[in-house]
């Protein structure tokens, strides 16, 4: 089953995405996943990029290791707008967004591109509005991004509050969390909306930790699984 959001003259874009990715031999970021309330291990993210970062591969496995959703995002068109194809292979549901280009969006992981280039207007207090474009929704979402005060954040943390740009709208869906290291601008904790869902094609409110430290091989076989043939 395929889900797509895109136009005919966007295929070529997305066709480079299912062509086998030259990432690098491991995975440089693990993240693993709790559930937000219970605490409970839900599942790891593994990411690994091309020496360029102009693409990159997110692997989610289980507890037990199993390979249950894959992301591949090419950046091709800007840092904050990466064409995606994210596959549920639980499911066999296929979800793609391809080539944008619209001036302002923001898509998917380009998010992370988006809090550095305007780090230093967070950073003071300012309030950053932005249309955001992710996996399942068609049109982009009214976004803002603000410091989060409801938290303690240390002094050597970026603490940020992503909600949707409407007060009615705002009370009806939870915040977005994020924490960044101030020293080296790296995303390390995420709370939120999963962009994978449950066993069950539920929702997963997460909290992600992210390790850059850690580091996995990315095997010929697991390559091999992320080279689907489509046409279009």
């Amino acid at each position: 089953m395929r889900r797509w959001l895109l136009s005919k003259n966007q295929c070529s874009i997305v066709v480079l995405l299912f062509l086998p990715l030259a990432v690098q031999a491991e995975y440089q970021v693990i993240g693993n996943a709790y559930d937000r309330e219970s605490g409970q291990y839900l599942y790891s993210e593994y990411h690994s990029c091309t020496g360029d970062a102009l693409e990159c591969l997110v692997d989610y496995r289980d507890s037990s290791g199993e390979l249950i959703a894959s992301k591949k995002l090419n950046y091709a068109t800007g840092p904050t707008q990466p064409s995606l194809a994210l596959k549920d292979y639980r499911t066999g549901i296929d979800t793609l967004i391809g080539s944008q280009q619209r001036e302002g969006l923001v898509v998917d992981a380009g998010f992370d591109n988006f809090v550095r280039s305007q780090w230093d207007i967070l950073a003071t207090g300012d309030t950053v509005k932005f249309p955001f474009l992710v996996p399942g929704f068609d049109e982009p979402l009214k976004m803002r991004a603000n410091l989060d005060r409801s938290r303690s954040c240390g002094d050597e943390e970026l603490c940020l509050e992503i909600s949707l740009d409407s007060w009615i709208l705002s009370l009806l869906a939870d915040p977005i969390n994020l924490v960044y290291s101030r020293e080296n601008r790296r995303l390390v904790r995420y709370q939120g909306l999963s962009n994978i869902r449950g066993e069950n094609s539920e929702s997963l409110i997460v909290d992600i930790h992210y390790d850059y430290e850690q580091r996995v091989p990315l095997t010929g076989s697991a390559l091999q699984q992320h080279s689907p043939k489509y046409s279009f």
